[in-house]
């Protein structure tokens, strides 16, 4: 074959290979033709490290609703004003907004049903810890009490006008009371025996009688605010606390730990003692000073409970059972639907 001719076939040869592979790339682009190009998956977490979690408010996000998908149903962010105690400091926060430091150097606070005032434990011209008061908006502290002794837990009335206390009364406790200006202090509770202790007051919702709970044989009770004969609602079954009363009155809740059992939970009963039924078992509470408190929400719907090691204060929903919002970090929380504004 002379040279001429192999090049002619060589040249045949490479032509239809082309044409081929022209052919196919064409197929190509019709089969695609009118796709759009889709951008690659972003990698919403480059570091690879845990996003780090604040101690302040964090609300459920709006879920995005797919197109002919009904709507899915979302928790509403809580609204209203906070008022809690982390390491000896008081806050204040208005939910959705950043807390404020209330008081510098105070414990167990409670917000008073209007928001005017906070009352809370501390120190004022005294090596003694007393009732004080202080106005969330002008900063201005007030003595309530000026010679209890150890007081603790306050609690307000559903009024406004009187304080419920603990206080130390020879070698036991017992619930007094007096009113907001530090007038007419009243004891309410008075101890049958050496073992009688009465601790944790709160106010009936209608303001006629004080819940407790006596440290000596661990159960709740129920006697009328000008002092009487009280009234068993709960006997003890195990460890029981945080005594908290419903808006409406109609409900109590409270943390408990029953005998054999491992963590505490959250229970709901009526207000005579009747109809007990558990809310949800606590996370990660293997003892009682783990426990911070409750409060319910001003609509009656949710509980905010202080719990764990550093007292994360969640919302628990009564319907499901589960923690719907994070609130913050602290303890012995309060909760008013008035968002009250503190400079």
């Amino acid at each position: 074959m002379n040279e001429r001719r192999r090049r002619a076939i060589v040249a045949t040869v490479t032509g239809l290979v082309m044409l081929l592979m022209i052919g196919v790339v064409l197929s190509i682009a019709l089969r695609d033709r009118g796709t759009l190009p889709s951008a690659p998956p972003q990698d919403t977490n480059p570091t690879g490290r845990e996003t780090p979690r604040s101690n302040f408010p964090s609300f459920p996000r709006e879920a995005t609703a797919t197109p002919g998908a009904p709507p899915t149903a979302t928790v509403a962010p809580p609204r209203g004003t906070v008022v809690y105690e982390r390491d000896s400091t008081v806050y204040l926060l208005v939910l959705g907004g950043q807390e404020r430091t209330l008081v510098p150097s105070g414990q167990q606070p409670r917000i008073a049903p209007d928001g005017s005032r906070v009352v809370y434990i501390g120190r004022v011209n005294s090596v003694e810890a007393q009732v004080l008061l202080v106005d969330p908006r002008s900063r201005q502290i007030f003595l309530v009490t000026d010679k209890a002794r150890a007081p603790a837990l306050p609690a307000w009335s559903p009024d406004g006008r009187r304080i419920a206390f603990r206080t130390a009364v020879g070698d036991t406790t017992e619930i007094f009371t007096v009113n907001a200006d530090g007038t007419n202090l009243q004891q309410v509770t008075r101890g049958t025996t050496r073992l009688d202790a009465a601790t944790q007051p709160v106010w009936a919702a209608d303001g006629a009688a004080i819940f407790y709970k006596n440290q000596g044989d661990g159960a709740f009770y129920r006697i009328p605010a000008a002092g009487g004969v009280p009234t068993r609602i709960r006997a003890s079954d195990g460890e029981q606390y945080d005594l908290a009363p419903s808006p409406d009155g109609a409900s109590l809740a409270f943390t408990q730990r029953g005998r054999g059992e491992q963590e505490f939970a959250l229970s709901v009963m009526n207000s005579d003692g009747s109809n007990e039924r558990r809310v949800a078992v606590l996370p990660t509470i293997t003892a009682a000073q783990q426990l911070g408190g409750v409060a319910w929400s001003p609509q009656g719907t949710a509980i905010l409970v202080a719990s764990g090691g550093s007292f994360r204060q969640e919302v628990w929903d009564l319907k499901s059972g589960k923690p719907t919002t994070a609130i913050a970090y602290g303890a012995w929380p309060s909760w008013i639907a008035a968002e009250v504004a503190a400079p």
